[in-house]
């Protein structure tokens, strides 16, 4: 009955205020030992670490959040251990380590020498924001408390949200946003499963004109445009409506105080049209927004994000910057808490991508990005190499941190079929003292990482990075204290920007670097290298450090890999979509804002990976086979053309070799009735393009060495 009042009173225009009951999730006590169903663990460092639950709650379309309050009333329901939780470790910086380990001992024994319930309060707000035409909430509701000198817990079975919001006038920003968007359906899958009173949801936003967004906007110098040409033939020819835009275009037509709130305000005002936008160029000539995830932080800790162009609800002055100070992005204290000086959201409303080159390799990227979208061969795409190392070892430097093997990362990965363990290579560190534990294909060193990158649809590795590269931590030596300590430890490179060329490109991969850094765009940086070099077709990387969350020590690259070859029912297989998803996942159960900002896609975000469940919603609008064949494919050298228009027609047939140059023209005239044109191509990958006056289509074709 709430729920429909408060429906009646939206309508009319009067509410202001929503009430949604959240109920406690599943939990068990077993011994001192308790096990929620679907927790989330967001409480600060140091603190009993008592678990939540995250929900994401739509508002009426266009509504604006003035406060939220949470309620509920807790019982004692038993005598259980809990212990403190954990600071986040990363891969690169010791000395924020140690800082973070000093904060977690000083903060651990403030809250364990009180005998009182934490938290005392019932949940938090953790973001508003939108996706697309959706309004939301997520929230963080504490069911339960813990009093750390006595032991009991505690528990409310039930925590009321109450949320007060105000509707925004007809001629604002926010209403004018809505209102190119109340039709739009594009995200509406995402919605569904993600938006806790969906029930609500699907009567407010209801739509009688659905639109589907199917904009792929390419976001470019224009001194690239002609680079790019191939990959927007490609994507037209796929159904999707291409536009190539210009950074100059938007300089002189669109405001805002820098390029970077240009172009996000430009994404903004056409969020209707846009699916997909894809970046291409470096960093100066195409620029990415520096974020700054603790307040007033200096500036030496920015951190270089696309997310800032993907999440687009409100403005600047709303969001990213609401403080007004120029830093960007702001949702922590200096004590890592989640009090920031800015309001950001994390839902992306749009799916992002970046070539972060500049000419010629972003020609030669993006026909690699054809070659590996257009290949259909499960088995290589699904095929996985995951060199782990161990990047920090167990007591190390006597800090009293855990071990982190990446091979546990690796196996959970395995076990859980996500990566099908007789279709991957495994390499774990087997040197030096307290090697890993898990049995592994080969060990883990540079020749071997190469050797065994071949026709690989997947390549995730876990080490210390750096931009050119990453490399092993090995415990080479002990001088008999048990302790891995700064001067037995030795970094070995494991893979190297000198080693690019080494590798396999016949065959791309879907590629994610966890190290740090290894797709810092100010510099030259290995993912620019792989992709250049035709062994990446995708990179997530980062752009500075990566941490490790030893709630979710899978992270993102996890979720990632889930809904990109497994959970496919929303992401239809399709690299940007299993992106945008696991981000919202990975913050659903962290908020751990430094690795969303952090871990970037460098590449075209509406790539296909396939996917074992997928439905496919597919853009394509291809040529019909009979129409357009190549064959025999791969071939030695003869290439035949067969082709059969269903009435006579003018056609041309263009060959192109994998970084896009134009090979020769094989025939430009009319055709009547079916017709079967022959070639000859040395050896190498190369792209048949079909063109009338209708449609254009592509046809990858692989000739091979003769004996």
């Amino acid at each position: 009955m709430r729920y429909i009042v408060a429906l009646f009173l939206i309508v009319f225009g009067w509410a202001d205020v929503l009430y949604v009951d959240v109920p406690a999730p599943g939990y068990e006590i077993s011994g001192d030992a308790l096990t929620v169903d679907n927790a989330t663990y967001k409480l600060a460092y140091g603190a009993p670490n008592v678990p939540c639950r995250t929900v994401t709650l739509a508002m009426p379309p266009g509504a604006i959040v003035e406060n939220v309050r949470l309620r509920g009333s807790r019982t004692d329901i038993g005598s259980v251990a809990i212990q403190a939780k954990l600071p986040p470790l990363h891969l690169s910086d010791t000395q924020l380590n140690k800082e973070l380990s000093e904060l977690y001992k000083k903060q651990k024994e403030s809250f364990y020498s009180l005998n009182t319930i934490f938290p005392e309060e019932f949940g938090r707000l953790q973001s508003t924001g939108g996706l697309r035409k959706y309004s939301l909430i997520t929230v963080d509701c504490y069911h339960f408390a813990y009093n750390p000198v006595t032991q009991q817990l505690y528990c409310a079975p039930n925590i009321t949200v109450e949320i007060n919001y105000h509707m925004p006038v007809p001629e604002s920003d926010q209403a004018a946003v809505w209102e190119q968007l109340k039709d739009d359906i594009t995200f509406d899958e995402i919605a569904r499963e993600k938006i806790y009173n969906w029930n609500q949801a699907k009567v407010w936003y209801h739509t009688d004109n659905p639109k589907r967004a199917n904009g792929f906007y390419i976001i470019t110098p224009s001194s690239l445009t002609g680079a790019v040409t191939y990959l927007a033939d490609y994507r037209q020819s796929q159904g999707f409506d291409v536009h190539v835009v210009t950074v100059e275009h938007i300089d002189a037509t669109v405001t805002g105080i820098d390029q970077p709130q240009r172009i996000r305000n430009y994404l903004r005002a056409n969020m209707a049209d846009i699916e997909y936008a894809l970046f291409v160029g470096f960093i100066t000539s195409m620029p990415m927004r520096y974020l700054v995830p603790i307040n007033n932080l200096p500036s030496w800790w920015q951190i270089a994000s696309d997310l800032y162009y993907a999440e687009l609800t409100y403005p600047d002055s709303l969001s990213w910057n609401s403080d007004g100070d120029a830093n960007y992005g702001e949702v922590f204290n200096t004590s890592y808490q989640p009090v920031g000086d800015d309001d950001p959201d994390y839902h992306q409303d749009i799916h992002v991508g970046r070539i972060p080159v500049n000419n010629p390799s972003a020609a030669s990227i993006c026909s690699t990005i054809i070659a590996f979208d257009s290949n259909t061969d499960a088995l290589y795409k699904e095929a996985a190499l995951l060199p782990a190392s161990i990047p920090f070892y167990e007591n190390e430097d006597h800090g009293g941190g855990p071990l982190v093997d990446g091979a546990v990362d690796m196996e959970a990965l395995m076990d859980a079929g996500v990566i099908e363990r007789n279709n991957a290579v495994y390499l774990y560190e087997k040197a030096g003292l307290g090697p890993s534990v898990y049995s592994c294909t080969d060990s883990l060193c540079k020749m071997n990482q190469i050797g065994y990158w071949q026709q690989k649809g997947i390549m995730y590795e876990y080490h210390h990075g750096a931009p050119s590269g990453y490399a092993r931590l090995v415990w080479t030596w002990d001088d008999g204290d048990s302790v891995p300590e700064g001067s037995e430890l030795e970094h070995m490179i494991s893979l190297w920007i000198s080693d690019v060329p080494s590798i396999d490109n016949t065959y791309s991969s879907t590629t994610i670097l966890r190290s740090c850094s290894c797709g810092r765009p100010d510099q030259n940086n290995i993912t620019m290298q792989l992709m250049a070099h035709g062994a990446s077709s995708s990179v997530i990387s980062g752009t500075e450090g990566v941490w490790v969350i030893l709630n979710d020590r899978a992270g993102l690259p996890h979720h990632f890999l889930e809904r990109l070859l497994v959970d496919t029912t929303v992401t239809h297989g399709v690299i940007g979509n299993a992106f945008t998803l696991a981000k919202i996942d990975f913050m659903d159960l962290t908020a751990w804002w430094p690795n969303a900002y952090v871990l970037n896609h460098f590449c075209d975000p509406a790539t296909k990976q396939l996917g074992r469940a997928t439905s496919i919603e597919t853009h394509e609008q291809t040529t019909p086979t009979s129409l357009f064949a190549v064959y025999p494919n791969p071939t030695a050298r003869s290439v035949a053309i067969y082709v059969q228009p269903s009435i006579s027609k003018d056609i041309q047939l263009d060959v192109f070799d994998n970084s896009g140059r134009l090979v020769q023209t094989v025939f430009s005239g009319t055709v009547e009735g079916s017709r079967t044109l022959t070639t000859e191509l040395p050896t190498g990958i190369y792209f048949v393009r079909y063109q009338d006056a209708e449609r254009t289509a592509f046809k990858k074709v692989v000739v091979v060495k003769t004996k």
